[in-house]
């Protein structure tokens, strides 16, 4: 989205009602606080979160930690935790599949369970089973229906994992949302399909 997309075009200012729809209280406030002085100067990304003004995803990662606040989010111990958090971001998957798994360690996945915590009204009851609270560790390990998916592996590399890991999330919000449910090698392949050809592109450059 471009800046223009969030200005009224008569008044040439912010237009408060589509900015109020989208975005949540504090963006909200801060996007009409920044003042229109330059509307005629082209738009320009820009990412104030390291010198170079350059987005990685190291750097998200600092800053979704200081905008969650969380004792579960703040890794008081984060140096212990070093040597996994450099394999993850070393892994040759997806970056969407990097993040994922990274969400999926700072319990940042919005499981039924954490929207409870949120004061959400869910049952957080697992969909599948319906017997156990549905965490990010039931989802991708303790549930039957990651279970049965894990048993159809052969070799379980730690790629592999992670990209089937980040499928099983994908396949649980698909049921959830449209009430589709895939099979166990439909996940699998999807999984699969998506590393080889990440891997490949990779390969390529």
């Amino acid at each position: 989205m471009r800046v223009c997309e969030l200005l009224d075009e008569e008044s040439r200012q912010w237009d408060r009602g589509k900015i109020e729809t989208m975005f949540a209280l504090r963006t909200r406030q801060e996007i009409l606080a920044v003042p229109l002085d330059h509307l005629n100067s082209p738009d320009t990304l820009i990412w104030t979160e390291n010198k170079a003004a350059k987005f990685t995803v190291k750097t998200a990662y600092r800053l979704a930690l200081h905008l969650n606040m969380q004792p579960w989010a703040e890794h008081s111990s984060s140096r212990a935790f070093k040597p996994a958090w450099s394999k993850i971001w070393t892994l040759n998957v997806p970056p969407k599949v990097r993040i994922f798994l990274w969400r999926a360690c700072s319990n940042c996945l919005p499981t039924r369970e954490n929207l409870h915590r949120r004061r959400k009204r869910v049952d957080t009851r697992c969909e599948f089973c319906h017997q156990q609270s549905e965490n990010t560790s039931h989802i991708l390990w303790e549930c039957p229906f990651a279970q049965n998916l894990r048993d159809k592996l052969i070799q379980r590399e730690l790629e592999q994992w992670a990209t089937t890991a980040w499928s099983i999330w994908n396949a649980r919000n698909k049921f959830y949302f449209e009430h589709v449910q895939l099979q166990p090698k439909t996940i699998v392949d999807v999984a699969r399909d998506l590393l080889v050809e990440y891997q490949r592109l990779v390969a390529l450059q």
